[in-house]
């Protein structure tokens, strides 16, 4: 059952709220009501959703920017391993270093895909390059 209730409010705070009820085509009543219960029966999903809204309103520029960094970084990566590679090969001129030197980059690269799909980036790196398989692979080529 409801009751009747008399407030007074702060001008402004009666346009605004003459505003917003007009605007989601309520009565000041109706809306003033809907302010006190979601006010006192917020649920854990309703803060949930703002939080996570004003979360992507904040971080969203730096996300962008890590983003950029990220980008930039793979970039001048790859182009360090390539050069690397590239000049390896140019002071062994032997064919066999060179196969097995695009092999390695092969599998490596094969390797770092396979962790960011399968987020496996987040645990330990031993995991994802095995030593003890790698050097018996090594054995394998020698």
């Amino acid at each position: 059952a409801k009751k009747r209730i008399q407030i007074t409010l702060k001008k402004n705070i009666l346009d605004m709220l003459v505003k917003e009820a007009i605007k989601e085509n309520l009565s000041k009543s109706e809306l003033l009501e809907k302010i006190l219960d979601e006010h006192y029966n917020t649920d854990r999903n309703k803060l949930n959703e703002d939080i996570r809204k004003n979360l992507d309103l904040v971080m969203k520029p730096y996300i962008d920017r890590l983003a950029r960094i990220l980008a930039k970084t793979t970039k001048i990566s790859y182009a360090s391993e390539y050069l690397a590679l590239k000049m390896y090969s140019y002071l062994t001129m032997n064919e066999n270093d060179v196969r097995f030197l695009e092999e390695s980059k092969e599998d490596a690269e094969r390797s770092a895909y396979n962790a960011l799909k399968n987020g496996a980036i987040e645990t330990d790196i031993e995991t994802l390059f095995n030593k003890e398989k790698i050097k018996e692979e090594f054995r394998k080529k020698e």
